[in-house]
């Protein structure tokens, strides 16, 4: 005969925790973990696509059998928005694969935040004055640009990121890779971490919306 009330199962941060009670409440998890409330410990439930804090009171409701939380420790709560849904998070910031993971957003759609792409393994950073939003956006293949301004000049840029040798073979594209040429590339209005400054060989820029970029050329001595 099979059971009437099936145990049910709770994951915190992936790993299956054992309780005693078969209708815990959220102080019970946070016990069973060594946490305490009192000490700001919280339990963010991430099952049925949204984070949401669990109060210490409230019963654990399981989603077909199962209810899944990732523990803060010492958490101050934070809040942010992905797409139509507000989410709260005990940790000054969250990373991109954690929202795809707990959203269920398949690859096939892009982040963005701010007008710009969220790029993989990047961080959101909740400790701002305002509530971040996170938007999900269908993958527009071989079709998605960046309209920036180089040398005074309005360009279309592959996204995610644009290097000093792409921008110099923008700006000067009769110019050989090895001349007598060097150059110097500086941006402003660039991505809300890096809004202006300058590149040298070999390092990248987010491409975002409306940067501009200056390369200047001068003779090597």
């Amino acid at each position: 005969m099979e059971d009437e009330n099936p145990k049910l199962r709770i994951l915190v941060d992936g790993r299956e925790i054992e309780l005693p009670s078969t209708e815990p409440s959220g102080r019970d998890v946070l016990a069973a973990l060594g946490a305490d409330p009192d000490s700001r410990d919280v339990l963010i439930r991430v099952d049925g696509g949204w984070a949401r804090l669990m109060a210490p009171s409230n019963p654990v409701v399981g989603l077909d059998g199962e209810a899944h939380f990732r523990l803060h420790r010492n958490a101050t709560l934070r809040y942010l928005r992905v797409d139509d849904a507000v989410w709260e998070w005990g940790a000054p910031g969250i990373q991109e694969h954690d929202i795809r993971e707990i959203a269920g957003i398949p690859d096939g759609r892009r982040l963005f935040q701010a007008g710009d792409v969220l790029r993989t393994g990047e961080v959101v950073d909740l400790t701002v004055d305002w509530v971040p939003k996170v938007e999900s956006r269908p993958e527009m293949a071989g079709a998605l640009t960046v309209p920036v301004v180089v040398n005074g000049r309005r360009q279309s840029l592959a996204v995610p990121e644009v290097s000093f040798e792409d921008l110099v073979g923008i700006a000067y594209p009769d110019v050989p890779a090895i001349s007598n040429s060097m150059f110097t590339v500086t941006y402003r209005r660039g991505p809300l971490d890096r809004p202006e400054g300058s590149l040298a060989p070999t390092q990248r820029l987010r491409a975002v919306h409306g940067v501009v970029f200056n390369v200047t050329a001068t003779n090597k001595s």
